[in-house]
């Protein structure tokens, strides 16, 4: 019995050796390869471009030294919940009035914008299908000019509501120069974003997003250390609670992201050809040969979270604040609103599953598109005729996949602020299911492309 056992655990410790002297051989040899050094050269790029980006997020503009109130600025807006969000998004740039306050913000805006006047007005879809090149040049260009026109209404807002009340001497030279700068930081920061898609690792807009994010996780562990709260076994447990709902809002999103519904294709040239294969091959052979379309079951991925926290967490905080620096009549105006934690619950998740369908439909995944290049390639899916059947068969499995992921996402997202809400927790926004959903969003998509990057054949085959 005894030498069994040794001989279990020598056969134990020879497997784990044997695999970590085989993993340790593919990452030398991974080393070596010229796709490592892509990767390297794309990841010293990255981390040279934010690291102008942080040093600008605390650059002081003009304007905000010896006639500002910096320190009543600071204590009066970390108790305002819109500036939490912004400070958050900004990286910490928001409470220090730095050069690069507004961040990527302004830029994503206008993206968006785009991307939903592209679905409103058919003769920009025309434009964008037919002169595909040119079009997604034009396309580029209507961007950078919108982000100026947000970065210079945004910066107008930011300057007139919050550093007015608090310059010492505020006059319109000031206030110029505080627009320009914010204007003008807005528009490196879109440059940087973009530099950092064509020669980094992943997606410029959503890494600063994550960089900013990560940045704030010290201080807001240190405002919550550090902050008066009484700590019974209730807080404790509850904070327990609200950090493991953040945790199971990672692998869910996680989850949401790579889970889908494989669709089996055939290609028509290769039909003749399968069907004398299939003769000789086992049924695992014939599944690794088969093509498949993949539908994600969460096509439009995190932009879902971000438009519905756009709107209750940053739009209409800043339009009741707004209303009730107006008087009396803006006061009455926001007594008319109703806001109820239940309610917003509701039209939070119904916001999340209608820009999700809508989305996916109209922007990520077009199934009249992916009829006719199906049609074009002389691909099918069994059982289904090409054309319009298949456009209608892509849209049912899309919409009831689509209504699954959102709706769970939509879910997960109002639990924690539930928890807190019920057990009177300190709201953290590092913990936030928009905060844990981008931020692990941008990690496994920087994952896949760096995958891609150091397998080309494994991504062009997927």
């Amino acid at each position: 019995m005894l030498s069994r056992l040794i001989i279990s655990i020598f056969i134990l410790f020879e497997t784990i050796y044997l695999r970590i002297f085989k993993s340790f051989k593919q990452g030398q040899a991974a080393l070596r390869s010229p796709e490592f050094s892509e990767v390297r050269e794309r990841a010293i790029a990255t981390l040279c471009l934010i690291l102008i980006i942080r040093i600008g997020t605390f650059l002081p503009i003009p304007g905000t030294g010896v006639n500002f109130d910096l320190e009543s600025f600071q204590q009066n807006s970390s108790r305002n919940e819109l500036a939490n969000i912004l400070n958050l998004l900004s990286g910490g740039g928001f409470l220090e009035i730095g050069f690069f306050t507004l961040g990527i913000l302004p830029y994503m805006n206008a993206s968006f914008f785009l991307q939903v006047l592209t679905k409103i007005l058919p003769s920009l879809e025309r434009f964008q299908k037919e002169q595909e090149e040119i079009a997604q040049r034009k396309f580029k260009e209507w961007t950078r000019y919108l982000t100026v026109v947000w970065a210079l209404i945004q910066s107008i807002a930011i300057a007139w509501i919050w550093i007015r009340p608090y310059a010492l001497n505020w006059d319109l030279f000031l206030g110029c120069k505080v627009v320009t700068a914010l204007t003008l930081g807005a528009v490196i920061v879109m440059i940087i974003a973009e530099q950092i898609t064509e020669l980094g690792l992943t997606n410029g807009s959503s890494l600063l997003i994550f960089i900013n994010i990560i940045a704030r996780i010290p201080a807001s562990i240190q405002q919550l250390l550090t902050s008066n709260i009484n700590w019974t076994p209730k807080i404790i447990f509850g904070l327990v609670l609200s950090l493991s709902f953040s945790l199971l809002t990672m692998f869910i999103v996680i989850g949401l992201q790579e889970s889908g519904r494989p669709v089996p294709v055939l290609i028509a040239r290769q039909e003749a050809e399968r069907q004398k294969l299939n003769e000789k091959l086992t049924e695992d052979e014939r599944r690794e040969k088969q093509a498949y379309i993949f539908f994600q079951l969460l096509p439009a991925g995190i932009m879902p979270i971000i438009f519905a926290s756009t709107i209750f967490d940053l739009a209409l905080p800043a339009f009741v604040n707004f209303l009730i620096q107006q008087g009396a009549w803006g006061y009455q105006l926001v007594k008319l609103i109703p806001y109820n934690p239940i309610f917003k619950d509701i039209c939070y998740i119904i916001t999340i599953m209608l820009f999700s369908s809508n989305y996916a439909i109209t922007i990520m995944i077009n199934p009249k598109n992916l009829a006719e290049n199906l049609n074009s390639m002389n691909t099918l899916i069994p059982g289904v005729r090409p054309g319009s059947d298949t456009k209608e068969y892509a849209e049912r499995i899309i919409n009831r996949l689509n209504f699954i992921g959102s709706f769970i996402l939509a879910l997960v997202c109002i639990l924690p602020s539930i928890v807190e809400r019920s057990l009177h927790l300190p709201k953290l926004q590092i913990l936030s299911p928009v905060s844990i959903s981008i931020a692990f969003g941008v990690a496994v998509d920087t994952t896949r492309r760096i995958i891609s990057y150091l397998n080309p054949s494994s991504s062009s085959s997927n």
